[in-house]
């Protein structure tokens, strides 16, 4: 009988040295609970996973400035998953060209991955003389990069082949440069779109596979000031949601298979639609058959649940519940058979748990408490 596991990735403060690292569990369909197993690379603040279901790795992020004896930046690992157990071993792990990597995802034929470097705020200020002589003060940030990975067989991490960088800023005074914060892979996997809450962009890439590249496909400006955080693609329509950390807003937007994106509307997080300037936004998630959007919303705690319209992919807001976690948690994750939906409480050592009505909207159903969560991942084996 196969089992379910559940890779909960512990997520701190990038600059502190408190163990985190992954932990593996079992989930328990009968009643959503998870019991750990295992526990694994406590040096990795993990910021986001994904998995290559085919050979059996979970990527992930070791999201930090830099790694005091290995390298510049941050990381990227591959654990390989022990069909047996669901334990996690290392496999490989490699810089990941950049500070602060945030989020990563696999190409449909396994064989590239794409990391995003959401870089600091820091800057440094440097001076420099032009032609005539003159000289002036330069501000220099750190590079927001998009990174592709070739990748080898047996899944472990090889060479960077190309470095996409962004350019740019937004509307907020913390928005003098770009912080790319997602990458995420499209329903037919010929494109990936990137949110980055520095520029308040949305972009679209693809991979050229005989030169090893990435191409932008399309730039598309979000609300200023919004700072563009995680997108979801619906499952059937061609329909992309993306939430904003800025904004309490969730941009609509219809897209085409060359990548190219087109904005429909806005749909409110707040719960009398009233207008407000700041509603900062965790994740977003939405089911497999494309019928409820669940939108995590720091500023008030809570969880936002939409029904999807199903012939105009629109969200139309139908409950908002007390999320669990003081200050409002920072990722959430669906169990596969889509009867439960988990909160990565962090600040907080929980995990909350939700089961999911037939109509869509979340009952609390208890908490995990063990470690000081960031996000979940489930793999059937």
């Amino acid at each position: 009988m196969s089992e379910v596991y559940a890779y909960i990735g512990s997520w701190g403060s990038p600059r502190d040295t408190e163990p985190v690292g992954v932990t593996t569990a079992v989930y328990d369909s009968s009643t959503g609970e998870l019991h750990a197993s295992a526990h694994c690379l406590p040096e990795l603040n993990c910021g986001a996973t994904c998995l290559d279901e085919a050979k059996g790795i979970l990527y992930c992020v070791n999201e930090r400035p830099e790694v005091p004896g290995e390298n510049l930046g941050g990381q990227v690992f591959a654990l390989k998953i022990n069909k047996e157990t669901g334990e996690l071993n290392e496999l490989h792990r490699s810089p990941s060209y950049g500070g602060m990597p945030s989020y990563c995802a696999v190409d449909a034929e396994g064989k590239y991955l794409i990391v995003s470097n959401h870089a600091q705020r820091n800057s440094i200020l440097k001076t420099e003389q032009d032609k005539d002589g003159h000289f002036r003060i330069v501000r220099e940030y750190d590079e927001t990069a998009i990174v592709l990975f070739r990748l080898n067989e047996d899944g472990s991490i090889g060479e960077p082949c190309d470095i996409v960088r962004h350019t740019g800023h937004g509307a907020l005074p913390n928005q003098q440069n770009p912080h790319a914060h997602s990458v995420m892979r499209s329903p037919s996997g010929e494109f990936f779109v990137v949110c980055d809450k520095g520029n308040d962009s949305v972009y679209s890439y693809r991979i050229d596979y005989s030169r090893e590249r990435l191409v932008q496909c399309d730039q598309m400006k979000g609300m200023p000031g919004s700072s563009p955080r995680y997108s979801v693609f619906h499952p059937t329509l061609p329909v992309l949601y993306y939430n904003n950390e800025t904004k309490p807003v969730i941009g609509v937007v219809r897209y085409t298979e060359s990548g190219k994106l087109t904005p429909v509307c806005y749909v409110s997080c707040v719960e009398d639609d009233r207008e407000v300037e700041q509603g900062m936004q965790s994740d977003i998630r939405l089911d497999a058959g494309g019928r409820y959007l669940y939108d995590l919303v720091r500023d008030t705690s809570t969880i936002v649940v939409y029904e999807i319209d199903p012939s105009t992919g629109i969200p139309l807001r139908i409950q908002s519940v007390p999320c669990g976690s003081t200050k409002g948690g920072r990722g959430l994750a669906l169990s596969p058979d889509g009867q439960y939906l988990y909160l990565a409480a962090q600040p907080d050592p929980d995990v909350y748990i939700f089961r999911i009505g037939r109509d869509g909207k979340l009952t609390p159903n208890g908490k995990w408490t063990d470690i000081k969560p960031g996000n979940v991942t489930f793999m059937n084996i």
